[in-house]
């Protein structure tokens, strides 16, 4: 899976958390200060990106995970592992 496709999966579960279009969701954009995700957002996010790249997201990693750029790189990072 290449990371513009990982991207576009981050993008369409942040779309369901909270309704923003897919399309306007920048891969810079902070998950926090421009998206407007809470704590409980970003676990339904984490829970999204377990559950759909069949990985483990642990605590620690999630100060790292503030975009969809870092997201991606994150993801891409844990699958490139397993294979």
């Amino acid at each position: 899976m290449t990371q513009d496709e990982i991207k576009g999966q981050i993008r369409e579960s942040i779309s369901r958390i909270t309704g923003i279009r897919a399309d306007d969701i920048g891969e810079r954009a902070s998950f926090q200060k421009d998206l407007g995700l809470d704590s409980l957002s970003l676990l339904e996010l984490v829970v999204h990106l377990e559950y759909g790249f069949k990985i483990k997201v642990p605590e620690d990693a999630l100060p790292g995970l503030q975009t969809v750029a870092d997201t991606a790189q994150y993801v891409h990072e844990r699958i490139s592992t397993r294979a």
